[in-house]
């Protein structure tokens, strides 16, 4: 009897610890399942969906199985959200073509789980908590952190999809991406949900009053999730007339080299000043309280607004 005979042997009998079949097509493993060619080829495992930090080796593939990563770091936060959309189009493309997919991380309790979590989600269009219920009825050893918890809430709030409309998650990505400076990952992460947005929704131009060149859009302006005004004058009422903004891709270079100032691309005048907020001192007005992600304050008199059809 060779090693994984017997390694195989011990892990059918401890709740499928390595390679676990949560229903037809679907199974979720940890790192160690993606050395067993033998139990991938008896599976019939034909993509591997790695969620990782690092690509897989190639003397670690077995040939005929196609190999993808979503990868995710400490420094990330283990933001998954913007990668379920892929996620869940590499295992619908694995399931049309006959075959099955594992899905692993390194223990295959939490970053696996979530994402087979958010696939099953939008599969049966079914709540965060019925999904986990599901895998867990498959499968015990799951443990799904608790930001995880909050980013399924969100997918599952935008129709199981992303929603660059939604204020609540362009928060979120800037406050995983942005507040810790990685601007790079911020942007492309953004772009991957406007991207897949129907109906993306940019709203009225603010453009710098003396070179015309576009500052921001409408979308852009930081409000939080109790916002309820419906005039601008009932804004006034109750808020600062004060403009926050997220950051703007043109903005990246003076936001890398840690300047305070951010100047015009145009011309070059004062536009707006970088605002980090700590969660004890930043504006308590009704449109402001509550916002986390790093903010850009907006100078007054250095805009103006025209329509979006202008």
């Amino acid at each position: 009897m060779s090693l994984e005979d017997i390694v195989i042997g011990i892990n059918n009998k401890v709740f499928g610890l390595q390679l676990c079949q949560i229903e037809e097509h679907l199974y979720i493993g940890t790192y160690a399942a993606i050395q067993m060619t033998r139990m991938l080829n008896e599976n019939n495992i034909k993509t591997v969906l790695s969620i990782i930090d690092h690509q897989i080796a190639p003397e670690l593939r077995v040939d005929g199985i196609a190999y993808h990563t979503i990868r995710v770091t400490k420094e990330s936060a283990f933001e998954l959200l913007s990668y379920f959309p892929t996620a869940c189009h590499i295992i619908n493309e694995t399931i049309k073509s006959g075959a099955n997919i594992l899905i692993h991380c390194i223990d295959g309790t939490s970053l696996s789980t979530t994402i087979i979590v958010a696939y099953l989600m939008a599969k049966y269009e079914i709540s965060t908590k019925g999904a986990q219920n599901l895998v867990a009825s498959r499968r015990r050893l799951i443990c799904p952190i608790n930001g995880f918890g909050q980013q399924l809430m969100l997918f599952e709030s935008m129709g199981y999809t992303l929603n660059a409309n939604n204020q609540q998650f362009r928060q979120f990505i800037a406050e995983i991406y942005a507040n810790k400076d990685h601007f790079k990952a911020y942007f492309d992460r953004q772009s991957v949900a406007e991207n897949i947005t129907k109906d993306l929704n940019y709203g009225k131009r603010y453009i710098c009053r003396k070179c015309n060149f576009l500052l921001f859009h409408e979308l852009h302006v930081l409000v939080n999730d109790e916002k309820q005004c419906e005039t601008l004058d009932e804004v006034r009422n109750w808020s600062c007339d004060r403009i926050f903004v997220e950051p703007m891709r043109w903005m990246r270079n003076q936001l890398e080299d840690k300047q305070q100032i951010i100047r015009c691309t145009g011309c070059s005048q004062v536009v707006a000043k970088l605002k980090v907020w700590l969660l004890t001192n930043g504006c308590k007005c009704r449109l402001h309280d509550g916002i986390q992600c790093l903010q850009i304050h907006v100078m007054d008199n250095c805009f103006k607004i025209v329509s979006s059809n202008q």
